[in-house]
């Protein structure tokens, strides 16, 4: 099965940040799971489902479930 990805302005848009630079900053600070291909930043739907709902952790730059 194949992945769908978001790109960092279709987060922002979800989330409702102010801007896409508060995306890059969760991401840069290990806050957002994401996936670098190339230069760009791309983020796994099914992980940013379960981040939103509280069930990933990345306390130390890996990704964790919490159960």
């Amino acid at each position: 099965m194949a992945s769908t990805f978001l790109t960092p302005e279709e987060v922002q848009a979800i989330l409702r940040l102010p801007s896409v630079k508060r995306v890059y900053d969760l991401i840069h600070q290990h806050h957002l799971p994401a996936r670098r291909i190339g230069r760009l930043y791309r983020i796994d739907q099914e992980e940013f489902e379960s981040w939103t709902r509280g069930e990933l952790l990345q306390p130390t730059g890996r990704l964790r479930v919490v159960r």
